[in-house]
């Protein structure tokens, strides 16, 4: 770090010294230290020999969806994807950046990409089962819940996601062990009180109703 930042201090073009520094902050996933890095790297490019564009494009749309920065991390990602199309991240980390964009319809087929480069990422079935939950496609939704839920069985948004997919797709009875389990969460709480209430209601499982919806009202700060 102190030769590296020596080499800038005297030249903050200097391409090897940004790569090296860039490199390291990037593998401790430090990406407030990485991006300014990454962006004097993608600036450079146009200009200058011996820049990965790929990669660096790459890392720093990564970086900066890491960071909040969306629209830095969109042309980013794209930038990298045009140059190299094929890879698990570039599609994976495109993806993403389009799902919190509510770009569901341009995600998903990314997101599928990605996992048929490498079906070994539980993160990728967790966000194209978002993807696809948010885009209220609740049965295309549930194998990629389930798939993400193997690895991470207490991720309590995937659990209600699951349960709410389940029940919007007409088997609420498959739902409703998961929105009790969840009745105390400070999250997702009220709304699997509600849910479960509604079910024991329409089964006449009136005593059963009342009490998920007196635990629903301690959910005090849920509208």
């Amino acid at each position: 770090v102190k030769e590296a930042t020596k080499k800038l201090t005297s030249d903050p073009h200097n391409i090897n010294a940004l790569t090296e520094l860039g490199n390291l902050y990037y593998k401790e996933q430090d990406w407030a230290k990485a991006y300014p890095l990454y962006t004097s790297l993608v600036s450079l490019s146009s200009s200058r020999m011996g820049i990965n564009l790929a990669e660096v494009t790459l890392r720093h749309g990564i970086c900066a969806l890491n960071l909040a920065k969306p629209q830095e991390a969109l042309k980013s990602l794209l930038d990298s994807r045009k140059l190299n199309p094929d890879t698990f991240d570039v599609n994976f980390y495109l993806g993403k950046a389009l799902v919190e964009q509510k770009e569901f319809e341009k995600a998903i087929p990314l997101l599928k990409k990605a996992i048929t480069i490498n079906n070994d990422v539980p993160e990728c079935y967790a966000t194209i089962g978002r993807a696809y939950y948010l885009s209220k496609k609740y049965k295309e939704s549930l194998p990629y819940l389930r798939k993400a839920l193997d690895t991470n069985p207490e991720d309590k948004e995937l659990l209600f996601s699951m349960a709410d997919a389940l029940n919007e797709s007409g088997t609420p009875d498959r739902a409703i062990k998961v929105f009790m389990h969840l009745r105390p969460d400070l999250v997702y709480g009220a709304q699997s009180c509600l849910a479960a209430g509604i079910y024991h209601t329409r089964c006449n499982q009136l005593e059963a109703a009342i009490k998920d919806f007196e635990i629903g009202t301690k959910h005090e700060n849920t509208p």
